[in-house]
């Protein structure tokens, strides 16, 4: 594990070299750090966290990727419509998954998306048989609207939960 620090005077980040990943069963390569992403990424591990103490099993994105990759039906990702130039089908990954009383997908969104993506997204997990329930994590409440309207428009209104992420890890939260 090797710690870099990225903001000045604001804790740094852990990351999995490849040796530490050699220690585990997980076929994946040495974690990066993506600056873009970052404070997205911590907000995904904060409420990995709530869930991990919960004693629910959470599988990650690179996880995912690394299982679903292989061909085959998707375990964990839902297919978006169309096909990705290879022929095959576009997936979309959550950020995590916890598996309690069936499979979750769990989404942290801290900005709004536009809409015809967001659409593209719901649409995904109301047409994913492999996934119980959607969670989307939200900061804002225009991002709560919208997530909202996606749903409805998906004819997915009891798949998809809305949360706050300020209200993360209060009683009766977690699955």
């Amino acid at each position: 594990m090797v710690h870099e620090r990225v903001f000045h005077l604001e804790p740094g980040v852990y990351l999995a070299t490849a040796a530490g990943i050699g220690c585990t069963d997980l076929p994946l390569p040495p974690a990066k750090l993506d600056i873009r992403t970052l404070r997205h990424d911590l907000r995904v591990t904060d409420v990995c966290v709530s869930y991990l103490r919960s004693g629910t099993p959470v599988t990650t994105e690179r996880e995912m990727r690394a299982t679903d990759s292989c061909g085959g039906r998707p375990r964990y990702a839902a297919a978006l419509s169309g096909e990705a130039a290879s022929g095959r089908p576009r997936l979309h990954f959550p950020d995590l998954v916890a598996e309690s009383d069936g499979r979750w997908a769990i989404e942290v969104e801290l900005t709004p998306k536009r809409r015809r993506r967001l659409d593209q997204i719901v649409g995904a997990y109301a047409r994913a048989r492999h996934l119980d329930a959607v969670v989307y994590y939200v900061r804002t409440r225009q991002v709560e609207r919208l997530v909202r309207e996606a749903a409805e428009r998906a004819h997915a209104d009891e798949l998809v939960q809305v949360r706050r992420l300020d209200a993360l890890g209060t009683s009766g939260d977690l699955p």
